[in-house]
């Protein structure tokens, strides 16, 4: 399969409402749906794609936000920003 189009994504993007919003999905789980696109997308951007391909990429699967909207090139480029941000502050902290 081509890389960045796992089968566990594409099963996932049909059901991640349903997972969302179901009683017994607990807020670890809920976690983990939020990790597993975020590693997708991070995953896409370092194979080259630029915020809208990776828009385009999250929409044809279905991969909605967690609002229910579709993504947009400016979501997609604010969340790799704040994911740089990110991992610049925890390269700069202290190893206790």
């Amino acid at each position: 399969m081509p890389r960045g189009k796992s089968p566990e994504l594409v099963e996932l993007s049909g059901e991640r409402q349903e997972l969302w919003d179901a009683p017994t999905t607990t807020v670890q789980d809920k976690k983990e749906l939020v990790r597993t696109i975020r590693t997708f997308t991070l995953t896409l951007a370092a194979d080259g794609l630029r915020p809208r391909e990776i828009a385009e990429r999250l929409n044809q699967l279905g991969l909605k936000k967690l609002q229910g909207n579709i993504w947009s090139a400016e979501t997609v480029a604010k969340k790799l920003s704040e994911e740089k941000r990110r991992r610049a502050f925890k390269r700069e902290q202290p190893a206790w």
